[in-house]
């Protein structure tokens, strides 16, 4: 019950954008116990994914190809207004790699 509590806490630590590193210092796991724990959610995330419909992958993504152009969208401003710092550039060129794969037919793999 342990494990299934703090697998969890640790897919809300990944989705909430932490590093893997904070992730540790935060829930006080040894390396060890986290790469293990992180390798069984993407094998159980890899399992769910290979049962998700055609219709629900179009859904997903749209909904990050959405997203993904709001983030763009607010780097850009924030750029403009010279309100951001050098991380964003990296930030806003990763973003826009994925958002042209996204565009250019791959969606998400599977």
């Amino acid at each position: 019950m342990v494990r299934q509590r703090l697998m969890h806490f640790i897919l809300d630590d990944i989705g909430a954008g932490l590093l893997d590193h904070q992730i540790m210092d935060k829930r006080g796991i040894r390396a060890r116990t986290y790469y293990r724990y992180k390798e069984a959610l993407g094998k159980k995330c890899a399992a769910l994914q290979s049962k998700i419909s055609e219709e629900d992958r179009a859904l997903a993504t749209y909904l990050l190809e959405n997203r993904y152009s709001k983030y763009l969208l607010e780097i850009e401003r924030r750029m403009r207004d010279n309100n951001c710092s050098p991380d964003f550039f990296e930030v806003a060129a990763e973003l826009a790699r994925a958002l042209y794969t996204i565009k250019a037919g791959d969606g998400i793999r599977h």
